[in-house]
């Protein structure tokens, strides 16, 4: 499989480390007694098969994070984003989950 980082181009999956989930949001640092939230965080999650927001990382390359959004059933690769154009992307959409 190849992913096409945003600073480098085409490279071969196995200059890439996944990261986890995009669409998570961390709860408030600020409130650990919404023990619900954390455990959602941590524990929960929605196993889709479908189109999904991955965090990557270019360990062999230019060390940058990014998004890869792919099928997770045929792994076509949809849209890669910087983490800036991903983070505006966001913003602009009003989204929490990243979906």
């Amino acid at each position: 499989m190849m992913i096409k980082c945003p600073c480098c181009g085409n490279r071969y999956l196995s200059e890439f480390s996944y990261e986890g989930d995009a669409t998570l949001k961390r709860p408030d640092e600020n409130n650990y007694s919404d023990n619900q939230a954390w455990y959602d965080y941590v524990y929960a999650r929605i196993n889709d098969k479908d189109n999904h927001a991955e965090l990557w990382h270019h360990v062999q390359g230019c060390r940058q994070f990014f998004v890869v959004k792919r099928n997770l059933q045929t792994h076509q690769i949809y849209h890669v984003y910087s983490m800036s154009d991903w983070r505006e992307q966001q913003h602009l959409l009003g989204e929490t989950n990243g979906q």
